[in-house]
């Protein structure tokens, strides 16, 4: 394999050595598709028939829509997330570490998130703040500095209630209406 090739035109041999890799992961996005499909019509069937009776006996049509939409919008994200990693992946194998390039197609595949709604994406940002303070964390001890949190699952669980404290005393249509119910029994009402 010739290194100076473009990177399009050379094939990554550890895991699809008859294919170049941007085929590759256009050939892999129904496989994706298909993956995201059991995780995603149980969680959106189990929130729709929670939450929608109502709008199901008013207008189904509408309910059946917004469930379509939804379900799509996060098949959209999960599914071109997914693309943009392996890209990165692909990337990294070929190119010297630290280059630009997989950092930059993972910051690009990031704005994926807008598919979602605006609920939605709140709630997978803020479902990913200890995941990377967690990841962060293991970085720092894996390059050899000795980092020892006393309690820091405790520091962690304790930004992740602080943020959730923002939003529900600024801006509680960020928090989903049964967290909502959740922490206005156990807080109180404003």
């Amino acid at each position: 394999m010739n290194s100076k090739m473009p990177h399009h035109l050379r094939y990554c041999l550890a895991s699809h050595p008859d294919q170049n890799c941007n085929i590759y992961q256009l050939t892999r996005y129904p496989d994706s598709i298909l993956n995201n499909l059991s995780i995603y019509i149980p969680v959106h069937l189990v929130s729709f028939l929670m939450n929608s009776r109502k709008q199901v006996k008013k207008n189904p049509k509408q309910a059946l829509l917004s469930l379509f939409v939804g379900l799509s919008n996060s098949m959209a994200f999960t599914t071109i997330m997914i693309m943009f990693m392996r890209a990165a992946c692909c990337y990294i194998k070929h190119e010297k570490p630290f280059q630009t390039i997989p950092w930059l197609i993972q910051f690009i595949g990031s704005f994926t998130l807008y598919f979602e709604s605006q609920s939605r994406a709140h709630e997978i940002t803020l479902y990913l703040v200890p995941r990377f303070l967690d990841m962060v964390i293991n970085y720092i001890q894996r390059r050899g500095l000795k980092m020892k949190f006393k309690n820091g699952d405790m520091i962690t669980f304790g930004i992740v209630i602080a943020i959730l404290n923002y939003f529900y005393q600024n801006d509680k249509k960020c928090i989903r209406p049964t967290f909502l119910k959740a922490f206005d029994q156990f807080w109180g009402k404003n």
